[in-house]
């Protein structure tokens, strides 16, 4: 099915909120079914996400030794930074640009583009169906972890300014990592070989999101670098507030960049969308 030129004006153009607000809750239901079907497929992508934070949390517990500190983190303190990671991880690091690009190179994607609802709330139920799946396999997998290292548990004493950062700070992640991964999902209007551009930027990601270490414990130019990009607002200052070592100041100043960076991903996707869908239609997608 193609689409024209002519259509792309009625592509971009906003719908009704409560007509997109049913949509969504339909498509949501589609997407978990989707999502239980291929519960194998959802297993190895969960396993993609714990591995790696607990291969390191294993690394970190070989190499301390009584009374050990390192960039602020004691033993427990780390083990409970990675297990943070791996919940955050798992829920807020979402996936749409592989199945963007993967329509937009199969010539598909005009079925997306000819949908009668948003194009971000369409990615958002598939993606959401899909943390959801996410979940069901890391309850378990938290469980087992908090009983092998529960002598370096400790439930944090946070006030309530703490814990409505937490709560605000994961949907601001999750939106932040969401348009930019969408604005990787759309560079498939351009090139059809996008996978290296994936892994690479999954490489920047995995460093400055905190997964192999803390940022304190990276050097001060790599921290600097990170301090520019909006990796770390993914769901590294989640951890950080849930830490319970920044002041009122700094938990205000990570939501309001949070925020910021939410804007300016889906400022920029959209217009990378735009520009995308012109040149697809031009070419008769």
């Amino acid at each position: 099915m193609a689409v024209t030129g002519q259509s792309v004006a009625v592509l971009l153009a906003p719908s009704p909120p409560f007509a997109t607000a049913r949509k969504f809750g339909r498509l949501l239901i589609a997407s978990w079914q989707d999502a239980l079907q291929y519960r194998l497929e959802g297993a190895i992508w969960f396993l993609y996400d714990l591995l790696p934070p607990l291969g390191m949390l294993l690394l970190w517990l070989g190499a301390y030794r009584p009374g050990t500190v390192v960039a602020g983190y004691d033993a427990a303190g780390m083990v409970q930074y990675y297990l943070g990671v791996i919940a955050l991880r798992t829920l807020l690091n979402p996936h749409p640009e592989w199945d963007v690009a993967e329509k937009i190179a199969k010539g598909t994607y005009a079925q997306v583009l000819l949908r009668p609802m948003p194009l971000v709330a369409y990615h958002l139920a598939g993606e959401v169906a899909w943390k959801g799946m996410r979940l069901l396999w890391l309850m378990p997998s938290l469980l087992v972890c908090t009983v092998a290292f529960w002598s370096y548990i400790a439930i944090p004493p946070l006030g309530l300014t703490y814990w409505l950062a937490f709560a605000l700070s994961i949907p601001l992640g999750y939106l932040s990592a969401f348009f930019f991964k969408m604005i990787l999902g759309y560079i498939s209007f351009w090139t059809t070989n996008t996978e290296g551009i994936f892994v690479f930027m999954i490489s920047i990601e995995m460093v400055f999101t905190g997964n192999f270490l803390p940022l304190q414990a990276m050097p001060g130019w790599v921290q600097t670098i990170g301090d520019w990009l909006p990796y770390r607002y993914f769901y590294f200052f989640s951890t950080q507030v849930l830490r319970g070592t920044l002041d009122d100041g700094a938990l205000l100043t990570g939501l309001v960049t949070q925020a910021s960076w939410v804007l300016v991903a889906y400022v920029a996707m959209r217009m990378v969308r735009t520009a995308g869908i012109r040149r697809y239609a031009a070419f008769g997608g």
